[in-house]
């Protein structure tokens, strides 16, 4: 699906085709793309950074054999344990087709850094390598691929905020839609975003934004000034926490510390594979 999103107060327009290429009549979707190059860049730099907290380059390598596969199932499972209901048959019996089927849509990103935590722990524990120096690293990676995955959401015109008059507004003909099937708009707002004069908060910016920012002072806190380990990780704690309760994922939740946003919203998800695209809320 193509959309065409603008920023009337910069004078920008794009035009986004979700597919960049089809194999064998499959399309293959930016999304995948754009997630899948944040998480070989996150490698690649972790493993560079490796030595100066201490762990083995190919330690990374092996941990991704089981990190990876654990994720993809956790970010799934973690999106549908919390809304059940939306994977029930009308007889109340679960609905395994639709649980496994990945390209309705429907992840949450919590799920991934639970599981990840999880197998590091038995990682670390069989390879008798110290986890909370393995976390420090690993936080690097982390923020590397959300700074990099939100222009997913960009390329599928999603995860964006509350109505706004901004110079930075982001209209859409799908967004102004959107909003007034959710009834976050009414008629009049519905046309006013179509016609530019209001938007909505590119949130997906703000948070790769927010990334880069944490990315940079865990960096320089790595190199440094990091005193013990898990310093790091628990700078990511921290700074993951203040985003969330800024930011929450409810629809009535918004970023405090940008002025009139409204609401904190997230359109239609894609997969984390480059398979097909979705059409569920995301909690990424």
């Amino acid at each position: 699906m193509v959309h065409v999103v603008s920023f009337p107060g910069l004078g920008l327009e794009f035009t986004l085709n979700r597919v960049a290429f089809e194999i064998f009549g499959r399309p293959v979707y930016w999304y995948g793309i754009i997630i899948a190059c944040g998480l070989l860049l996150a490698v690649y730099l972790c493993s560079r950074w490796a030595p100066r907290f201490g762990v083995v380059p190919d330690h990374i390598l092996d941990l991704m054999i089981f990190a990876v596969p654990a994720a993809l199932i956790a970010i799934r499972a973690y999106y549908v344990i919390f809304n059940l209901d939306l994977y029930k048959n009308t007889d109340g019996s679960l609905n395994w087709a639709a649980i496994f089927r990945y390209s309705d849509g429907g992840l949450a990103i919590y799920g991934a850094i639970i599981s990840s935590a999880i197998v590091l722990l038995i990682f670390c524990h069989v390879r008798k390598v110290s986890f909370l120096a393995f976390a420090d690293l690993g936080v690097h990676g982390l923020f590397i691929g959300q700074l990099i995955g939100r222009w997913g959401n960009f390329m599928n015109v999603e995860a964006y905020g509350g109505v706004t008059d901004l110079p930075w507004r982001m209209c859409s003909e799908s967004i102004a839609q959107d909003m007034l099937a959710q009834g976050y708009v009414d008629q009049a707002g519905f046309q006013a975003i179509l016609d530019g004069t209001l938007g909505v908060h590119p949130t997906f910016f703000y948070e790769s934004a927010w990334n880069f920012i944490g990315l940079i002072l865990v960096y320089l806190m790595g190199k440094r000034w990091r005193k013990y380990d898990g310093e790091c990780f628990l700078f990511y704690l921290c700074w993951y926490a203040f985003s969330a309760w800024s930011c929450s994922g409810r629809p009535s939740g918004c970023p405090r510390w940008w002025r009139r946003c409204a609401l904190w919203r997230r359109g239609p998800s894609c997969s984390t594979t480059a398979s097909g695209p979705t059409t569920r809320p995301s909690c990424m």
